[in-house]
């Protein structure tokens, strides 16, 4: 303790300044009886070498000391002020397991420090090394280190939805011309990714051909796998079903159905309109892993085109 005046005085270049003059405001809750004010105030006096409590009627400085009973000892917190009330600094001391005489040295040390640094510092004696040490050196104040706020948490991922849809589509390359036909939708929803599952059944669109006329429809389930950023999706898409072909006005001819497969992609917009209710457009390109070919005797009527296009308009209801 005795390095603290010096280290002040260092700091400060030990400047000559004029004499403090200061008054203690107490508040003692239960050690009225141990630290005497007068005591208090001789002992302060005694270390900068004069009386800091006399000489002025109005001070120019203000300590407020606080001096509270602990289980081990005391506990006291000095706050200095200004003679305009204005907070200076404020430090806090403990003395444990000592009595009224250690806690009296403790704090004349402390507020000597606070009122007079300086004249503290000259005065102070240089303490000459110990020969060799007496006793164990007191355990260093430990500063116990708080503990960073916890993180704040993470919000929870929106549940997924399902939803229902039902539209309307016209289709062109799935038969001899532009067909019509309608879709059959159920959607699991999850924030960047959903899953369609449905139906599609093209009507029958025919074409003339010798006389008479040939037709071909569709009806197939589809599944499709969606990225989704808002309101918008990017699908691979896969049909599996069958595709019938009938001919009419033509001798012996009689329908067939066969298998049909297909693979492209889809792309589509939904929006919103009031509650559970939203409109979703979509465009589809697929191409047929089977390709129907519609021979009328020994002629060929009409063959499946490499490529299929299909633009849909669908009403969406979420289911939850």
């Amino acid at each position: 303790m005795a390095a603290l005046p010096s280290l002040l005085c260092a700091g400060l270049l030990c400047a000559p300044t004029p004499p403090a003059h200061v008054r203690i405001a107490f508040s003692r809750a239960g050690a009225e009886a141990c630290v005497p004010q007068a005591a208090l105030e001789g002992a302060i006096s005694a270390l900068l070498g004069y009386d800091p409590f006399a000489g002025r009627a109005a001070p120019d400085r203000e300590v407020e000391l606080s001096i509270t009973p602990e289980a081990n000892g005391f506990s006291a917190r000095l706050t200095l002020r200004d003679a305009r009330g204005t907070f200076l600094g404020e430090r806090t001391l403990a003395v444990m397991a000592g009595g009224c005489e250690d806690l009296t040295e403790a704090l004349a040390l402390a507020l000597a420090t606070a009122i007079d640094p300086v004249r503290l510092a000259a005065r102070a004696p240089v303490a000459p090394a110990p020969a060799a040490p007496a006793s164990p050196a007191a355990p260093a104040p430990v500063c116990e280190a708080q503990a960073p706020p916890p993180a704040p948490p993470r919000p929870a991922a929106p549940p997924p939805e399902l939803t229902a849809s039902l539209g309307a589509l016209g289709a062109l390359g799935a038969a001899p011309r532009l067909n019509p036909g309608a879709l059959l939708d159920l959607t699991l929803r999850f924030p960047r990714f959903a899953l369609m599952l449905g139906g599609r059944a093209d009507w029958p669109a025919s074409a003339s051909f010798g006389g008479g006329n040939v037709s071909t429809a569709l009806l197939t389930g589809e599944i499709a796998p969606c990225f989704r950023a808002g309101g918008f999706g990017a699908c691979a898409l896969a049909l599996v079903g069958s595709e019938t072909a009938a001919a009419s006005g033509l001798p012996g001819s009689t329908p067939r159905a066969a298998f049909y497969a297909a693979a492209g992609a889809r792309l589509l917009g939904e929006w919103t309109i009031a509650g559970p209710f939203a409109v979703r457009a979509a465009a589809d390109l697929t191409a047929p892993l089977t390709r129907e070919n519609v021979l009328v005797g020994d002629a060929l009527a009409f063959t499946s085109p490499a490529l299929a296009i299909a633009g849909s308009l669908s009403a969406v209801l979420r289911l939850y």
